[in-house]
Parts: C-alpha cells; structure tokens; sequence
C-alpha cells in the first residue's frame, strides 16, 4: 500500500467573490489540482466564492489527501465565523489526468452541520484510480 500525504494550508490565489446572480448550486468550493506530472506530490489548492453570504459564515481551512491502494481519499477541514447552527451541504467531484470528471451521477450532495465556531473534517474516496484530482463544493442546504 502505498501512501503519499498532501499537506498544506490553502493558498487564497484563485478568489472569486460574487455578490449577485451567482449559480446557487454551490457557494464555496475548494480544489487540488496537480499543475502537472502526476507523480509529483505537488498540487495547487485553490478557493472560489461564489456566495459571498456564506463565505461570511464559514472558510475552508485545509485540503488534505492520501493515496491508499491507488485511491485518493481527500479530508477536507471547514471551519464556522458564525456563532449560529449552520446546515450545509457538500458534494465532492474527481477529476481524471485529463481533467475530464469521472463518475460525475456517482456523488450526492451530503448533509452536514457546522456548529457556532466549530471546525469539521468531511472525508471522501475517489471511485477509481483513474482519479487525480477532486474539488468540493459547499451550499446552504435550504437551496
């Protein structure tokens, strides 16, 4: 079994705030992508805001993964600003080599609640080993 850990705290180079007339389908999605040889434990993490309303509420703080077995399992810390209860969503969606999505019906958007200024890791497994990278996105769950 072979492991390989990516760690690092998300670099804010890629932000994109939207006031009005963004997509609802997410508000807040992170990403990692290897810029290029895939060997290479190397990837640029990267935080769109489409929401700038949730984006108040709550952050990204780390992306993680490890390969186990060929797989990637990606660990996704988000953390409140909020002293509210906030009921979220999250889908993850894995990308090939090619940057082509693979399995994109395999993944629901899954329930989560973040609690007043409380921090949650949520956790996925790519479907094949065909996958080198994921993003995940963020909602509010009443959408």
């Amino acid at each position: 079994m072979r492991k390989s850990s990516l760690l690092g705290i998300i670099l804010l180079s890629s932000l994109c705030i939207c006031n009005s007339g963004c997509s609802r389908t997410s508000g807040i999605s992170g990403q990692m992508k290897n810029p290029g040889d895939p060997s290479l434990p190397t990837y640029d993490k990267q935080v769109v805001i489409e929401n700038s309303r949730l984006a108040s509420y709550i952050t990204i703080s780390d992306l993680r993964s490890v390969l186990i077995g060929g797989l990637i399992k990606a660990n996704v810390t988000i953390s409140s600003l909020a002293h509210d209860t906030l009921p979220l969503q999250y889908k993850f969606r894995w990308f090939d080599i090619n940057g082509m999505e693979v399995s994109p019906d395999s993944t629901a958007w899954q329930p989560v609640i973040l609690y007043g200024k409380d921090q949650k890791v949520v956790q996925g497994v790519a479907p094949n080993v065909g996958v080198k990278e994921f993003k995940i996105l963020f909602r509010d769950r009443e959408e």
